[in-house]
């Protein structure tokens, strides 16, 4: 679906929308560009168009980095993952509303012992399990603090950056989460750029890590409104609050030379 500037396209949604639509999923944050979508907006209109569709929110980046309530989203079920906050990886969670557990049938696609409710067999992972929660709690305090960290730091790397007359541009959605930042420089192909960066400690990405693997252009950004060849010339940053001043300038410094000198080879 476009989302051309990092905005939801509602009329192309409606015109995907039918009676007879079952499910209807969208991601809160956009994890390679960092647009936060108007999801309640989105599923106000897939209970007029398909009131029988069950709603799904992917909250995997948005989660305790924007203020997040199932209530003002409308969802049906939400997922969240524990690595975006320092949790372990491999666990998540789904949470579900009472009217979707009463109301539907939630099938399982893993079978046998029928732990969690019959919903997903297998032994819990119970260290990971207490990880994640020890991490909800140390993080969920922190929300406005890291709201109001990163928000600084990626206005700071995107003023630096496009004040420095390389011909770098940001693409900043109208509403974005805080901590990820979406660049694009004139010449020099993000894989070439990130390889420059990580020799110098400076770890950003092509693409979400969930397509690090595959050598076709990610549909993010086209669909965001980049040309093919502007795409394959943008990185993905993300910042925490262990970030500091000093680590943005010192991205922004190894990033110009990056595009300064390897545009020639």
């Amino acid at each position: 679906m476009p989302t051309r500037g990092g905005a939801l396209d509602l009329s192309a949604l409606d015109a995907l929308l039918t009676e007879n639509t079952a499910i209807v999923s969208l991601m809160l944050v956009n994890n390679e560009t960092g647009a936060l979508y108007d999801i309640p907006a989105a599923f106000r209109l897939a209970k007029r168009k398909c009131p029988d569709a069950f709603l799904h929110t992917d909250a995997v980046q948005a989660f305790l980095k924007v203020p997040v309530t199932v209530k003002k989203l409308g969802c049906d079920a939400l997922t969240v993952s524990a690595h975006k906050i320092g949790g372990l990886k491999g666990v998540g969670a789904l949470w579900y509303s009472a009217e979707t557990e009463k109301k539907r049938r939630l099938s399982p696609v893993v079978y046998g012992g029928g732990q969690e409710n019959g919903l997903r067999s297998g032994t819990e992972n119970v260290p990971g399990i207490a990880a994640f929660a020890a991490a909800i709690g140390e993080n969920l305090p922190r929300l406005a603090d890291f709201e109001a960290h990163t928000r600084a730091l990626t206005e700071r790397i995107a003023r630096t950056l496009t004040e420095a007359g390389r011909g770098v541009t940001v693409n900043l959605p109208p509403v974005r989460a805080p901590h990820i930042l979406s660049v694009t420089n004139p010449r020099v192909k993000s894989e070439t750029l990130v390889h420059f960066l990580s020799a110098r400690g400076i770890y950003v990405s092509a693409g979400s890590a969930c397509s690090s693997h595959t050598s076709h252009l990610s549909p993010v950004l086209p669909a965001f409104g980049l040309a093919a060849d502007a795409a394959a010339r943008t990185v993905r940053v993300s910042l925490s609050l262990d970030t500091t001043g000093e680590d943005a300038d010192a991205f922004c410094a190894a990033f110009l030379e990056g595009v300064a000198s390897l545009a020639g080879k």
